[in-house]
């Protein structure tokens, strides 16, 4: 490689890594992060999952879009009768039982007993709740031209690889 193509990938290198900091949701202040803000409260505001249309130029390029995380299934395990639960269960850790009972009856549940004597089991759905944005589209062959002649040419020069 020449010393030219170092000086183009050190450029290259160097916008990258600005340019990463504009669309990192890490740093509050950032423009992806500014933009995350604004869907995250309508999604706390209205429960509404939104979607901003990324523009250049009047032209769409992209897409914003919030995600939903995953809903969860839920358990919660409720000591009705602890006398029952040990009666049932007893394997001479009364002593241990009697202080964790809580515990204890989660561990019975998990070893398969669906109804132990003296507990009652709750299970439930959470839905899924706010699970950050994603941006698609915004591709370079795309964006760059719309861009021309608003950036310094070595920019492009450095964007597309070539070294003059």
């Amino acid at each position: 490689m020449t010393s030219e193509e170092y000086a183009a990938l050190a450029a290259a290198q160097a916008m990258y890594k600005a340019l990463g900091a504009v669309v990192s949701t890490k740093d509050g202040e950032s423009l992806r992060a500014k933009a995350d803000a604004e869907l995250r409260q309508l999604w706390l505001d209205k429960r509404i999952f939104g979607k901003v249309p990324l523009t250049v130029g009047g032209h769409i390029v992209g897409m914003l879009t919030a995600k939903q995380a995953q809903p969860r299934r839920r358990r919660a395990v409720y000591v009705e009768d602890a006398g029952a639960l040990i009666e049932a269960e007893r394997d001479g850790i009364e002593d241990f039982v009697l202080e964790h009972i809580d515990e204890f009856a989660e561990w019975v549940v998990a070893q398969g007993v669906a109804s132990p004597a003296g507990v009652s089991v709750s299970e439930w759905d959470e839905p899924g709740g706010w699970g950050g944005t994603t941006i698609t589209g915004c591709k370079p062959d795309e964006v760059l031209p719309l861009l021309k002649g608003q950036l310094p040419e070595a920019v492009y020069m450095a964007i597309e690889g070539e070294v003059e």
